[in-house]
């Protein structure tokens, strides 16, 4: 039997402007056509078909996911649930998984007779072609209820075939911080999540050596000091906590590296600078309501063009 390739991400938000359950076409990309649409628990699902290898089709699964997820997050539509919590590597490998006859069926592949999935990316067995699975699954899904509504929005992306990365351990956290982060309206508390998701993925440096070596100088003084126990640890700590460069200055080398140079009106500096002082007046308890309006809502895209540089040099 052959199988479809299928990727759901459920939305926070209803689409009335597309008809439910219709499948729209998008393009044929080396004989596979890819097709997506909105279900009734507003679940945007992307499918291409056909495989005549289920492993085959569950690459490219997952790379129809990442790129869907990668997508909806720079359109700014909102996410309910992406699934990117979970994380299963399941593709066999020769001569460490066994016989490819007795690896056992992994929670990506559905059949008939074992219907589940819906969120995430799946591989579906159909018997003979794409109009079997509405037949065979497209009821099996949650019944999950949304009421906002928003029209005229486009989601027929056209890039399935060129994904940003692919699925890994490694980006399915990094993705999940970026939903949750979107999904959040308090924008302090919005802002420390990019921020600290930048501060994840960037590198420790440390300083010139000459800096280094007068460190060290002032520690060995510190330490033949006539101060307390107490006093020297906390000196040399502090003394040692200036070997590498801050927190910040590690994000704007991160920023050098993967992201552009302007995001609207905004340079990618001014919008670094203005979410980390969002973020220092979020953690001094101090009201950031009035700061919607500025270069820090554009770090959502910043970070999304970081990951794909990261994830890429890291894969």
């Amino acid at each position: 039997m052959p199988y479809i390739a299928h990727a759901g991400v459920q939305l926070s938000e209803e689409y009335s402007a597309y008809k439910k359950n219709h499948w729209y076409h998008i393009k044929e990309v080396k004989g596979l056509n890819y097709h997506w649409r909105i279900n009734d628990q507003c679940i945007y699902e992307v499918a291409c078909e056909l495989f005549e290898n289920k492993q085959t089709a569950l690459i490219a699964a997952k790379y129809i996911y990442v790129t869907v997820v990668y997508n909806l997050l720079k359109k700014d539509i909102r996410i309910k649930d992406a699934g990117c919590q979970f994380y299963e590597k399941s593709l066999f490998i020769p001569g460490v998984d066994g016989n490819i006859e007795d690896y056992p069926e992994s929670s990506f592949f559905w059949t008939p007779n074992c219907i589940g999935g819906g969120i995430g990316p799946d591989v579906y067995q159909v018997p003979n072609s794409f109009e079997d699975y509405d037949e065979l699954y497209s009821n099996s899904f949650f019944d999950l209820k949304v009421s906002v509504s928003r029209n005229g929005l486009l989601l027929d992306f056209d890039n399935y075939d060129k994904s940003p990365f692919i699925y890994s351990k490694m980006v399915q956290p990094l993705l999940n911080t970026i939903v949750q982060a979107d999904s959040v309206w308090e924008i302090g508390l919005q802002m420390t999540l990019y921020c600290g998701l930048l501060e994840h993925m960037a590198e420790d440096k440390p300083k010139h050596p000459k800096v280094l070596s007068e460190i060290d100088l002032l520690v060995d003084h510190v330490v033949t000091s006539s101060l307390s126990d107490d006093d020297k640890n906390s000196l040399v700590s502090f003394l040692n906590s200036g070997k590498t460069i801050s927190s910040k200055k590690k994000c704007k080398l991160l920023c050098q590296q993967y992201a552009q140079d302007r995001y609207g009106p905004y340079t990618t500096k001014q919008i670094l600078d203005d979410a980390y002082s969002i973020r220092s007046a979020f953690s001094h308890g101090e009201d950031c309501g009035n700061r919607y309006s500025g270069p820090a809502p554009y770090i959502k895209l910043v970070v999304l063009d970081i990951l794909a540089g990261y994830a890429k040099d890291h894969d």
